[in-house]
């Protein structure tokens, strides 16, 4: 099967530079194709993002963002509100290194962005062309996600790839992880890309143990919410921190936090998680493994003591008590 343009449609046209079919139409979303085929149809050399947008269907913010791509690759040339498209790509500094390097940064430069400042067009660009893996990061990003990746989409990943250093296999299965808990923004991905890398969690087996973490404290969680009525979805920040203690340095499975939940009701009537953590403590440091540990160590009832135990209960002492009869006895005359 082949296509042609309609005959009928020639009577207008308008000019397309080939470099950008040539040299960019792989790296280009939707996005900015129909930011630049709208700049080239107008006649006007005033730049309007408002009536971009409106044309477009683009958000305003994505749509800057969208000819963003095309200034960095030397297309269109900006000047003040003016944008056109230039008669010749900017050279490239010849002194510019073709490669960018991956580094692991330290915790700092992750939680300050000014430290390590994200791609820009050119980068992505240019990595795009060096590296076919990074083309595949963001064609199946873009499967995953179920959209057309933005500029700051695909900085993002190339950022979390080549200065937080996570493998191209690893940022997919966090995408995945992401997209299984419904949150499919590119913030969150970097949020938990973060993570990962500042857990040094490089390798699929690890990558894969994480998951099997984070799944087994999901089932946890889950059972708590719809026994014990917590209300939050998902654990805050310090439960999940609880939850890492009770499940790993502690090594208790549901059926013992469960028990340690009942625990602190019976004992405080409000779900205490400091409460539950020194139970949880308490119960490791006598090495309980199982409820039958627990049970097996509170009090024996009175019929259960031997003869030789001496000791007596409440409720024994004030049985004995009302079944004895009162006697009074007369007072001698002096």
């Amino acid at each position: 099967m082949s296509y042609k343009i309609n005959p009928d449609k020639w009577n207008k046209i308008f000019a397309v530079p080939a470099e950008v079919v040539d040299k960019h139409i792989r790296l280009a979303g939707s996005a900015q194709l129909k930011v630049l085929l709208w700049t080239l149809r107008t006649d006007s050399d005033k730049f309007d993002v408002d009536e971009l947008s409106k044309a477009t269907g683009i958000a305003k913010a994505d749509a800057l963002d969208a000819m963003q791509f095309w200034v960095e690759t030397g297309v269109v040339v900006k000047n003040g509100e003016t944008v056109a498209i230039a008669s010749e790509p900017p050279k490239a500094d010849p002194q510019e290194s073709h490669a960018v390097k991956a580094i692991t940064p330290s915790v700092v430069d992750l939680q300050n962005r000014s430290i390590c400042d994200k791609p820009t067009t050119t980068d992505i660009a240019r990595r795009g062309q060096e590296s076919p893996e990074l083309r595949f990061l963001w064609n199946e990003a873009q499967d995953k996600l179920g959209k057309t990746l933005s500029f700051n989409d695909q900085r993002t990943l190339l950022w979390m790839h080549d200065h937080l250093g996570l493998p191209v296999e690893i940022i997919l299965m966090i995408i995945e992880y992401c997209v299984s808990m419904d949150k499919r923004g590119i913030g969150y991905i970097e949020k938990v890309g973060i993570s990962w890398a500042q857990e040094e969690i490089f390798s699929i087996p690890l990558a894969e143990q994480k998951l099997s973490d984070i799944k087994a404290k999901s089932t946890i969680w889950k059972k708590l919410r719809e026994q014990f009525g917590i209300q939050n979805p998902t654990p805050t920040a310090k439960q999940a921190e609880f939850l890492d203690r009770w499940t790993k340095a502690l090594g208790f499975g549901v059926d013992m936090i469960e028990a340690a939940f009942e625990e602190c009701l019976n004992r405080t009537m409000k779900t205490d998680f400091r409460y539950i953590n020194k139970v949880l403590e308490s119960w490791h440091t006598k090495g309980f493994k199982t409820p039958k540990d627990i049970r097996d160590d509170a009090p024996k009832p009175a019929a259960a003591r031997g003869r030789g135990d001496t000791s007596y209960s409440l409720d024994e002492f004030e049985q004995a008590t009302l079944s004895k009869s009162i006697v009074y006895k007369k007072k001698k005359e002096d």
